[in-house]
């Protein structure tokens, strides 16, 4: 235990300030963070660093009288230090393969560093082996972004941007951004594979990851579900970035794209990088994938493969999805939804006995792709009417449960609920040729984001629960219940819509307007 405080003092030049505390206090009980590159941290720059300063950085890095083991914390789990100089926090990703803590002195900047080796028992605590001097910042934001191995394709991104932007980044104060993963920036040349030669494309998705200069966020303060969640505004049109907790997992919405935060807080002398496994603006899955990728959606995905409306939503333009951050389904073996245009089923065979119901071919072409919305049923509703005896006689008939499930699906438009004004109500067509009303609360609280949405059907309606969330070939609302009349039991649904392809109908409006202009030669 004396050896492992005794390695931060010498990393950070401490001296007889605070060695006799840590001598006096090897009875009691402790968790230390013991630095392993941190040598290098402290002697950037850090001349002018006063003893008082260094004690507080070197007790920033003792929890005391706690042996505080990372299997056991909270995600988001606060700790105040020795002293009381200051505090970190504990953050566990979805699956727990990473532990991160976030420390700030008082009044200070956050670090956040990496749990490289945790929980080594010593006599009277617990030692966590972390990569990075909590407490002391040294790099700029766009260094961050440079020297770290996780971001350095977002450093390329920046390069290409406009001028007042790339100032922006190098601003001496007031910095705050989203920095994609490596894997982030590579998935987007399966969208488009030329992205990075388009200037406008660059520009948006660094507004959209940066935050106008009167914003600041700390993402290890928010601890509230979606239900509750906070905002800030990017400088993409003041558009919003949505910030809340889920799965043991810090997330962020901008631009209708999804991002887990890898890792947060990571504090710099100009501002903050969070890292984040997205880019905001640009969808990277198509419907289908995004449906799997939820899991709370997995009733949902069972349900979509027994009818092939997995197979009829999927992008036939999108080279291949972005894998998963977690899965429910792939952890249960499930097959992953193909992309493209191919046609294979792959290791998700239809059974012999409900085969010939279900769609095969694909919705539009490697030319022409439909958009959908879709208002996705999620897992509990879909389980609520799996008990109901409606809902099991519905469920066992595929054709009619396709049907059914149709009605949440428009007929290749794509409407965002954020671009609806409180109290607004609109009329949708469904892919099986069903109006639904989609209204807003006029008590929707705008200027945080938060609004309630509805839609509704004959006088059924289902509430919206998590909207906006983007695909490459349309948007996602997910909903809390089925809209179900009773008059789905005997209607007859073998006359409902099935969309054609749109080369198909291109095509033939093309034969329309030919045949006009022949008549209208011959008058």
């Amino acid at each position: 235990m004396h050896t492992a405080r005794s390695n931060i003092h010498t990393r950070c030049n401490g001296q007889a300030a605070g060695q006799q505390h840590a001598h006096r206090a090897v009875k009691r009980t402790y968790s230390v963070y013991w630095t392993s590159h941190g040598s290098a941290a402290c002697t950037q720059g850090s001349q002018a660093v006063k003893m008082e300063t260094k004690f507080h950085i070197i007790t920033l890095h003792i929890i005391p009288k706690k042996a505080v083991y990372t299997s056991l914390v909270n995600h988001n789990e606060q700790f105040n230090t020795q002293y009381n100089s200051g505090r970190v926090v504990f953050r566990k990703n979805f699956d727990r393969e990473a532990v991160y803590v976030s420390g700030a002195l008082n009044g200070g900047s956050t670090v956040t560093a990496r749990v490289n080796s945790p929980n080594i028992t010593v006599l009277n605590g617990v030692v966590h082996h972390v990569d990075e001097v909590l407490g002391f910042v040294y790099k700029t934001v766009l260094e961050e972004i440079q020297l770290d191995p996780v971001t350095q394709n977002f450093e390329q991104l920046i390069n290409r941007a406009r001028q007042d932007l790339r100032q922006d980044i190098t601003a001496t104060t007031g910095v705050f951004v989203f920095a994609p993963t490596n894997e982030a920036m590579q998935a987007l040349r399966n969208v488009d594979d030329n992205y990075m030669n388009n200037a406008v494309l660059m520009d948006m998705v660094l507004e959209r990851s940066t935050l106008e200069p009167d914003q600041s966020v700390r993402l290890t303060d928010h601890n509230g579900g979606y239900e509750s969640y906070n905002t800030a505004r990017s400088r993409y049109n003041s558009q919003l970035i949505k910030i809340y907790s889920a799965g043991n997992d810090t997330w962020v919405e901008g631009g209708y794209v999804k991002a887990r935060v890898v890792k947060p807080d990571i504090g710099c002398i100009n501002g903050v990088v969070h890292q984040i496994d997205a880019v905001f603006g640009i969808p990277t899955r198509d419907l289908p994938y995004t449906i799997y990728c939820e899991d709370w959606l997995v009733s949902t995905w069972k349900e979509l493969e027994k009818t092939g409306l997995q197979n009829y939503m999927r992008d036939t333009k999108l080279v291949k999805n972005q894998a998963c951050t977690s899965s429910a389904n792939a952890r249960a073996g499930a097959a992953v939804p193909n992309t493209g245009s191919g046609t294979s089923w792959g290791n998700s065979q239809p059974s012999s006995s409900s085969s010939a119901e279900l769609y095969r071919d694909l919705c539009g072409d490697t030319v022409h792709r439909c958009e959908f919305t879709f208002f996705v049923p999620n897992g509990t509703a879909i389980d609520n009417f799996a008990r109901t005896s409606y809902g099991r006689t519905i469920m066992r008939q595929p054709k009619r449960w396709r049907w059914i499930l149709r009605r949440l699906l428009t007929f290749r438009e794509v409407i965002y609920l954020d671009r609806m004004a409180a109290g607004q109500q609109r009329v949708m067509y469904s892919d099986n040729g069903d109006e639904i009303v989609i209204r807003t609360d006029s008590r929707s609280n705008i200027p945080s984001g938060q609004r309630t949405a509805y839609i509704q059907y004959e006088g059924v309606q289902a509430q919206v629960i998590h909207s906006d969330i983007g695909a490459t070939n349309g948007v996602m609302h997910i909903i809390s219940s089925i809209l179900f009349v009773p008059d789905d039991l005997t209607r007859d649904v073998s006359s409902a819509r099935i969309a054609a392809p749109l080369s198909v109908l291109v095509l033939t409006l093309n034969v329309i307007f030919a045949m006009l202009i022949i008549i209208e030669r011959w008058r």
